[in-house]
Parts: structure tokens; sequence; C-alpha cells
């Protein structure tokens, strides 16, 4: 059982007192303290939790910029290559050889 389920007993347990005799000022007293108990913890695992994720934002927020970094350097190792490839050479243009399409068919 955890600490919040523990304080969330005692203030149903000091409600219940409050309600069966409601002009008790001590029962009264005792609700709201069991409140400001419950309330408190309920606040304190909430913060642990965002600071939880908050870590784990920031170990995601450097993953990808260690893989956007990966991945830029591999397109500029890419972009290297692909200028220091040997360019093709060009063709002289040699002469159309040109026949009738038809010709020789029936």
């Amino acid at each position: 059982m955890t600490r919040l389920d523990t304080l969330a007993e005692q203030l149903g347990r000091a409600r219940q007192a409050h309600e069966r005799r409601p002009d008790d000022r001590v029962l009264e007293l005792r609700l709201y303290e069991a409140q400001v108990a419950f309330l408190s913890e309920q606040l304190r695992l909430k913060e642990e939790e965002r600071r939880r994720g908050l870590v784990e934002v920031a170990a995601l927020r450097r993953e990808l910029r260690a893989l956007q970094d990966t991945i830029g350097q591999k397109i500029a190792r890419a972009l290297e290559s692909v200028r220091e490839a040997p360019k093709p050479r060009r063709r002289r243009g040699t002469a159309a050889v040109s026949a009738p399409l038809f010709e020789g068919r029936a």
C-alpha cells in the first residue's frame, strides 16, 4: 500500500467521523488536516512525475540531436562523393543514321 493510499484511508475515516458529528470542531480540524496531507502527497507525486517526464524529454531531445547529426554527416558524405565522382565524358556527335521506316516490310 502506498503512502497516498494510506492518506486516502485516513481522509475517508476523518470524513466519516466528521459526518457523524458535524458540530465537533476537533473532528472538523482532523478532516482538514487529512485533506491537506492527502493533497500535499498528490502534489508531490505529480511534481515527481513531471520531473521524470522532463528528464525523459531531455534524453529524447539529445537522442534526436545525435540522430540528426548522424544523418547530416551521412548526407554530407554522400554529397561529397557525388561531387568527387568522375564526370561522364561528353560524346562527340555522330551522324544520325536514318533509314526509311517501312522499307522492306510488306
